[in-house]
C-alpha cells in the first residue's frame, strides 16, 4: 500500500493559507466555497466540529491554542481520516465518500484541518437501526438478517487489513440492513493483522451496541458469526461479555463525575 494524501485524480489546490486536497470529482474551488458557508452543525466536541453543508459533512478542528499546537505536533493522526477513507472506498468498503481534505498553514507548517466527506442522506447508526426493529415488532428472521449482515460488512474490515479501534455501533451506519458504512475513521489503522485482543474489544464495542436490546441467545450467534466460519477461543463469549460489563461500568463512573447519571 502505498496511499498519501495526493495520489491519482486528486488536485491540490493553495488559497492564502489554506491548501486544498480534492478528489477528481470536486473542484477545489468548490470545496473553499463550501469551507466558508456555516452550514448546519451535526456535533460539537472540545477536539472537532462537525457540521452538514449541502451535500457535504465537514469536520473540523475546534479552534483555539490546544487543538492548534495538537495538529501543529502530529498531523498525520487527523490526516488519516483522509488517508483511510480511500483506502477502503478502492477496496470496497463502505465509507462515506471522502470529498476533499483541507489544511489550514502557518508559518509554513500544517496547524489545521477541515475534512470533506458524502452526507450520509437516510442512514441512521446501527444502535437506532436496531431500536427501530424492536419497536416494529421485527421477526426473529429480520433480527438475524440484520446481524449476519452486519457482521459481513465488520469482517470486510479485516479481510482488509484494517483495525477500526472504536467499532461501536454508533460509528456504524446503515438504511437497510443490507449494506453498512463506516465513521470515525481516523481510529481505523491499516496493513494490521488482528490480535486476539484487537478482536476481543471489538466484540465487546459491538456486543454493547445490543446487549439492553436483545438476549444473549441471539447475540451469541452475532458474536459467532463475526468470526466468519472461524472458531472461536474457548470461552470467548464469556470474556466478550465480562468485558462489556467492565466498560459499561467505566462509562457510567465517567458519567457521574460529569453529572450525567445520578449516584
Amino acid at each position: 500500500m502505498n496511499l498519501t494524501m495526493g495520489g491519482p485524480g486528486i488536485v491540490t489546490k493553495r488559497y492564502g493559507t489554506l491548501v486544498v486536497y480534492a478528489g477528481p470529482e470536486v473542484s477545489p474551488d468548490v470545496v473553499k466555497t463550501a469551507l466558508d458557508k456555516p452550514g448546519s452543525l451535526l456535533k460539537e466536541s472540545p477536539k472537532a466540529i462537525t457540521r452538514r453543508v449541502d451535500d457535504w459533512v465537514i469536520k473540523q478542528n475546534a479552534p483555539g491554542l490546544k487543538e492548534t499546537v495538537k495538529y501543529l505536533l502530529r498531523p498525520g493522526k487527523y490526516r488519516q481520516g483522509w488517508i483511510v477513507a480511500r483506502y477502503l472506498e478502492e477496496h470496497g468498503i463502505g465509507v462515506p465518500h471522502p470529498a476533499a481534505y483541507v489544511e489550514r498553514m502557518a508559518w509554513g507548517v500544517p496547524v489545521g484541518y477541515a475534512f470533506v466527506s458524502a452526507y450520509l442522506e437516510g442512514y441512521v447508526n446501527v444502535e437506532d437501526f436496531a431500536r427501530s426493529l424492536v419497536s416494529q415488532s421485527a421477526t426473529g428472521y429480520e433480527i438475524e438478517v440484520f446481524l449476519r449482515n452486519l457482521a459481513g460488512a465488520v469482517a470486510t474490515l479485516d479481510g482488509a487489513r484494517a483495525y477500526h479501534s472504536d467499532l461501536s455501533g454508533k460509528n456504524i451506519f446503515t438504511s437497510d440492513a443490507k449494506s453498512f458504512v463506516f465513521i470515525d475513521l481516523d481510529a481505523v489503522t491499516l496493513d494490521t493483522d488482528l490480535s486476539d485482543e484487537q478482536r476481543l474489544l471489538n466484540h465487546v464495542q459491538l456486543y454493547d451496541s445490543f446487549c439492553d436490546l436483545w438476549d444473549d441467545g441471539i447475540l451469541q450467534t452475532f458474536v459467532e458469526a463475526l468470526w466468519q466460519g472461524a472458531t472461536a477461543p474457548p470461552g470467548w463469549f464469556d470474556r466478550v461479555k465480562a468485558g462489556q460489563s467492565a466498560r459499561r461500568a467505566r462509562t457510567e463512573a465517567l458519567w457521574r463525575k460529569q453529572g450525567r447519571l445520578a449516584e
